[in-house]
């Protein structure tokens, strides 16, 4: 799988919760969002410390999870001090979303996700996304409110990022799990039998975006990496045809 994979399952299920429960809908997304966020970042908390290193923003832009190389994304380093500022001209998921008309998906999903993110890396570190593509911008701006990139930052960085890479990278099969996983349990919390509904109905448009064989496989990650998750219980494996069948 890919990152279109991951982006449009996202966009599926966005488009479920906002269909079945109007303007409150984007409170449950906002909280399936954060959920999701948090995971991400406490799961790279462990990460960092498990190799050595502090839960600091180098930590946090070191143990990243998803490499920027492989997301399509450009980033400029607007400046480095008093504090680290970077640009996003162009971000891979914003692209997906415009493609297949899915802008609303992208303005409520990045209203919050990087900040979600580092709050589950730490959440004493300051952070803010006063900029966004999915909000008309011509680019995206984060502000690493705690961190001046000096040049021996800037070393330790380049060294240290290498192995980093191999021990924080996850594939995108693992990615979109993740995100079945989180945005489902906050679905049928709030959603309940309607939930398990919006669940299939955008498991469904994925397969048939992407084929039964890329729908199968993600059942097959999420039973691997969590054998008692309720979603198992749905049984949707096999229960769409492939695109053009």
């Amino acid at each position: 799988m890919e990152l279109k994979h991951q982006a449009l399952l996202l966009g599926y299920l966005i488009r479920e919760i906002l269909d079945r429960s109007g303007k409150e809908g984007e409170e449950v997304v906002l909280e399936a969002v954060q959920a999701y966020g948090e995971g991400r970042g406490k799961r790279m908390a462990r990460t960092a410390l498990e190799n050595g290193c502090r839960n600091d923003l180098l930590g946090y832009l070191l143990y990243i999870e998803v490499d920027p190389d492989d997301t399509g994304n450009k980033f400029r380093i607007e400046s480095r001090r008093p504090y680290f500022r970077v640009k996003a001209t162009k971000c891979g998921w914003h692209e997906i979303w415009r493609e297949h008309d899915m802008s609303d998906v992208g303005r409520i999903y990045c209203r919050d996700i990087d900040k979600a993110i580092l709050r589950g890396f730490n959440s004493e570190l300051r952070f803010d996304v006063p900029r966004n593509l999915n909000d008309g911008s011509t680019f995206c701006e984060f502000n690493y409110l705690d961190w001046s990139l000096g040049l021996p930052d800037l070393c330790r960085f380049l060294v240290k990022r290498r192995r980093a890479k191999k021990k924080a990278l996850k594939p995108w099969d693992f990615h979109c799990v993740d995100v079945l996983r989180s945005f489902s349990q906050v679905i049928l919390k709030h959603l309940g039998e309607d939930g398990e509904k919006a669940i299939l109905q955008g498991l469904e448009q994925f397969s048939r975006e992407f084929g039964v064989e890329d729908h199968r496989r993600l059942w097959s990650v999420l039973a691997a990496i969590d054998p008692r998750s309720p979603l198992l219980k749905l049984d949707g494996q096999d229960m769409f045809p492939a695109r053009g069948q």
